[in-house]
């Protein structure tokens, strides 16, 4: 099921804002009882202009809005946010419904709307209908860039982020490193406690790498099986080498030694242009560095950084 996706904690529980807007203070008052009631962040507005000056600084999830109002029609703000801020959900409001058609909002860009007069229960199905989609939207986001069972970053994520950290660190001339981690005795392990258990040793090896990397700075990815890359963007060799060694000291602590971790350490080589060759070319590198480290007999950093053109 969705719900036994491991992503970043946070990563699609979002915390939702709703603005209202409307000329209205009963309809503002009457609505704001109920996010009240259901503990949802929201600020309230009488001016549309007002609302899409604050949306700069904060955007909203959910904007609700009347149509009929001074200043700005509700058509033209749904509009405006649409163009502005394309995730925003918007449920529209208003009493002119001869005038404007389901079909008009929907086609313009909103998720729901409402008639006025309306009871409470009424529009807080129709808010938390709108809050569910989101949940499962974002749900649906991490099968596409996030590994189900470790949470990383996945393959195909991997070959977009390399690329664009290339191009930036050869704008930049700044340092860029790839380390290339592989598990040493998975086989045995599977062979004699069974693939649940690992399973878990590959969980802990993505919580090993994230709890040991840069955050906000480095990334990991799980290749596929027992295979991850973690990308280093400005990070001299001894800085990388350092969170290589730590990733493989804090794993083998908490394993004694049943599994362990090959990992081998590049640096991005400078070149005139960036393109899939290069970028290969790096790939490999770190690859052949965490195969020496096997050859060594594994649980061991090993770094290839010459002829890097730096």
């Amino acid at each position: 099921m969705l719900e036994d996706l491991n992503p970043p904690a946070g990563y699609y529980d979002e915390t939702q804002l709703v603005y209202i807007i409307d000329d209205d203070d009963f309809i503002l008052n009457y609505l704001s009882d109920l996010l009240i009631e259901k503990s949802i962040h929201f600020k309230i507005f009488n001016d549309g202009y007002e609302m899409l000056e604050v949306m700069k600084e904060a955007p909203c999830t959910i904007a609700v809005t009347d149509l009929m109002m001074p200043k700005i029609d509700g058509m033209h703000l749904i509009s405006e946010i649409k163009e502005r801020w394309p995730e925003t959900d918007i449920i529209v409001m208003t009493g002119y419904y001869k005038n404007i058609s389901y079909t008009d909002v929907i086609h313009l860009g909103a998720s729901d709307f409402i008639q006025k007069p309306f009871q409470l229960d009424e529009f807080e199905a129709k808010i938390m209908r709108i809050i569910r989609e989101r949940t499962y939207k974002n749900l649906l986001k991490c099968l596409i860039i996030f590994d189900p069972l470790t949470g990383l970053y996945n393959r195909r994520c991997f070959d977009e982020q390399i690329v664009k950290e290339a191009t930036r660190s050869f704008r930049m001339n700044q340092d860029l490193h790839l380390m290339s981690i592989d598990m040493d005795k998975l086989k045995e392990l599977n062979d004699t406690k069974g693939h649940a258990a690992g399973d878990e040793a590959i969980k802990l090896v993505g919580n090993v790498i994230k709890n040991s990397t840069r955050q906000h700075v480095d990334s990991a990815y799980r290749i596929g099986g027992d295979e991850f890359i973690v990308i280093l963007p400005i990070s001299d060799t001894k800085l990388t080498l350092m969170i290589a060694e730590r990733i493989r000291s804090n794993y083998f602590s908490q394993t004694n030694g049943e599994t362990t971790l090959s990992i081998g350490v590049t640096k991005f080589i400078k070149t005139s242009d960036i393109n899939t060759k290069v970028i290969d070319e790096m790939v490999k590198k770190a690859d052949t560095a965490m195969y020496a480290s096997k050859k060594h007999g594994g649980n061991t950093v090993v770094v290839d950084v010459k002829d890097n053109g730096f």
